[in-house]
């Protein structure tokens, strides 16, 4: 697997939920491709320091959405329809990050036109 997986049991976000997250956007952005083999449950653990059923959470969870297969003998790995995630997933996982953004930019105290002229400054210098 050419992804480096982290977590922080210091977020609230519950462990799995992190690992979950992590392959999905993985997924979402190209770096790991269909047919990519991941990790074993036990060697993940180990690599995160972490209890084994955390792992087998987490991948129960891409499972059932339909991003990794499980092959019984042979491993964990991208399903091929998770290389074609739909717009509408995308989509959320951008709204996701602008939500987690507008949280930070309310903590920081930027108020909603200020917001609004950086967004517009920063998208017109991406063009």
């Amino acid at each position: 697997m050419s992804l480096k997986l982290f977590v922080n049991p210091y977020t609230g976000i519950p462990l799995y939920v992190q690992i979950a997250e992590q392959i999905k956007k993985a997924v979402l952005t190209g770096i790991l491709q269909e047919g990519e083999q991941l990790p074993p449950v036990r060697q993940l653990a180990l690599e995160l320091l972490i209890n084994p059923n955390t792992v087998v959470r987490a991948y129960q969870e891409l499972e059932r959405e339909g991003i990794i297969t499980t092959r019984r003998g042979s491993g964990t790995f991208i399903a091929p329809a998770a290389a074609k995630l739909n717009k509408v997933q995308k989509e959320e996982e951008l709204k996701r990050k602008i939500r987690e953004l507008l949280a930070e930019a309310r903590f920081l105290g930027i108020e909603k036109d200020d917001l609004k002229e950086i967004f517009l400054q920063e998208l017109e210098e991406k063009k």
